[in-house]
């Protein structure tokens, strides 16, 4: 069975509605349209302890101090990094951040697909595979290929709301040991397409579940996302 993980929630109600998926996605990247103070995203944590679905805290910061303090204070399931932490930083992070809780904390870092394919696709595919093994033989424990596209003269890596090429990503998963999520331009429409072409062990949505206004989580893309996939079993 494909994991659900589904980003962004800025409500109550976002989680009510989304309480079906596997994970639940709270932003703290400052910048980010849906970040989340850090007293909110502890109140919304515990608020979604009432369902059995764990939950994510997706940060951009560096700082182990910044990072230990956030985790302390929200104890999530999972701590996200958006983007690949160097391994001294990740060797810290595996040593205590990991066990800030009560249980294990869980490791996801994020890894970006072009948009536009790489001149070398084999040579890309060989060595991110290589780098991302690495990771997971150092302790991460899920890794999320989301895509890098440009946008107002600067490459964006994830959150674009694009797609990448899922052959590239369907290469990758097939040479890694590790759980991979896809993610990037995801919806109810093309999900079922993404895994089947990448047999990516789960998937990652924030905007296509989203109302077209960006206002929250609209309960009938959220539930026939969630249908579609089930539904490959």
């Amino acid at each position: 069975m494909h994991k659900i993980k589904i980003c962004g929630m800025m409500s109550e109600a976002d989680i009510d509605i989304s309480s079906g998926a596997d994970i639940l996605g709270f932003v703290m990247a400052p910048g980010s349209k849906r970040e989340l103070s850090l007293e909110r995203t502890k109140h919304l944590i515990k608020y979604s302890k009432k369902y059995d679905v764990k939950t994510a805290v997706v940060l951009t910061s560096k700082k182990y101090s910044e990072i230990e303090a956030i985790m302390s204070t929200v104890n999530p399931d999972i701590m996200q990094l958006h983007y690949l932490p160097d391994h001294a930083m990740l060797s810290r992070l595996v040593d205590s951040i990991a066990y800030a809780g009560k249980s294990k904390t869980e490791i996801c870092v994020s890894m970006p697909v072009p948009y536009i394919p790489e001149t070398d696709v084999e040579g890309f595919v060989s060595e991110t595979s290589r780098v991302l093994n690495d990771y997971f033989e150092r302790g991460v424990e899920y890794i999320i290929l989301d895509t890098m596209a440009p946008l107002n003269n600067r490459n964006l890596t994830g959150g674009t709301g694009i797609t990448h090429n899922w052959n590239i990503s369907a290469q990758i998963v097939k040479l890694t040991n590790g759980k991979i999520f896809i993610a990037g331009g995801l919806t109810p429409d093309n999900v079922n397409v993404a895994l089947r072409v990448t047999s990516a062990y789960g998937v990652d949505v924030s905007s296509g579940v989203e109302y077209n206004d960006r206002t929250g989580k609209d309960p009938v893309k959220v539930q026939k996302f969630l249908d579609e996939v089930k539904g490959l079993g």
